[in-house]
């Protein structure tokens, strides 16, 4: 699958659990930059280190904005909590 129909499936999985649609299409966007980052693995084969590194590397070198890691981290939890069962700790 590649990336653009990963995000579509991604959006639909989050309007399908009754979320607006404008929090889909951010949570699948974050999702989507995340998988981008790490291109040789599967998002939803991550590990809880990789996303912490991915979130500090957004947090300090890329210098996103408090509003933007807070909606990293829903994004984050919704796709490996809710859709994924992984459980994991993110804040």
């Amino acid at each position: 699958m590649n990336l653009p129909e990963l995000q579509k499936k991604i959006y639909n999985q989050i309007v399908n659990r009754d979320y607006p649609s404008k929090t889909a299409a951010v949570y699948a966007k974050k999702i989507y930059d995340l998988a981008q980052y790490y291109t040789t693995i599967k998002p939803d084969e991550l590990e809880f280190d990789d996303i912490k590194k991915y979130i500090n590397h957004q947090w300090k070198i890329s210098k996103k904005p408090a509003n933007s890691i807070n909606l990293m981290v829903s994004a984050f939890k919704f796709f490996f909590n809710d859709l994924h069962r992984k459980k994991y700790s993110l804040i």
